[in-house]
C-alpha cells in the first residue's frame, strides 16, 4: 500500500550529536514532510544545470530558508544556561522569518547538522511513500 507525504506531519528528529546523552537531555526537532514540488525545488536551488552544488554564501541562506521552512518546532532544546530556547518569528519583507533572538541559539554546527538531517529526512519520507 502507497503510504502518502502529509506536509501537515511533525516527523521528530534527534541529531547525531545527541544520540549519545540519556534521552531526557536530547533535543528532538519537528520537521515537515516537503511536497514534491518543495522537492525538486530544493534541489534546483543547491544545485547548478550541471549538478555541481552553487557557491557557500548562496547555499547558507538556502540552508536557512530550508531550516525556516522545514522545522515547525523543537522539544528540550536550551542554552547553556538551560533557559529554553522559544521558536520566535518576526516579519521581513513580507515574509515569516525566525527572529534574530531564534536564530543565535543556533551554532553553525547544529544548524549544519540539522539541515543535513532535514534533508535526509525528506529522502526516507519519500522511500517509505514508495513502499
Amino acid at each position: 500500500m502507497a503510504i502518502a507525504v502529509d506536509p501537515k506531519d511533525k516527523i521528530p528528529v534527534i541529531l547525531e550529536s545527541d544520540l549519545e546523552l540519556p534521552e531526557d537531555q536530547r533535543t528532538t526537532f519537528y520537521v515537515r514532510p516537503m511536497t514534491h514540488r518543495e522537492y525538486r525545488a530544493l534541489l534546483l536551488r543547491f544545485v547548478d544545470k550541471k549538478g555541481k552544488p552553487k557557491d557557500v554564501t548562496f547555499a547558507y541562506e538556502e540552508i536557512v530558508k530550508l531550516i525556516e521552512g522545514f522545522v515547525v518546532g523543537w522539544d528540550n532544546f536550551k542554552t547553556s544556561s538551560g533557559v529554553p530556547v522559544e521558536l520566535k518569528t518576526t516579519t521581513k519583507n513580507g515574509t515569516s522569518v525566525w527572529s534574530d533572538e531564534t536564530w543565535h541559539a543556533f551554532s553553525l554546527e547544529l544548524t549544519r547538522e540539522l539541515f543535513n538531517k532535514v534533508f535526509k529526512i525528506q529522502n526516507i519520507a519519500r522511500e517509505t511513500a514508495k513502499n
